[in-house]
């Protein structure tokens, strides 16, 4: 998840995003995606 602006003003996009990402929760992944991520990091750079 990314966390974007369209506010054309520099310091109002980034409040804007300071503040959704101060509200975000994280969701715990389950068994399956964190086997999913493993093994897409071990694999990025070969």
């Amino acid at each position: 998840m990314g966390f974007d602006s369209v506010l054309p003003d520099r310091s109002a996009a980034e409040a804007e995003i300071y503040a959704a990402f101060d509200a975000h929760v994280c969701l715990p992944l389950d068994a399956s995606q964190n086997a999913v991520r493993i093994i897409r990091e071990a694999t990025e750079n070969k």
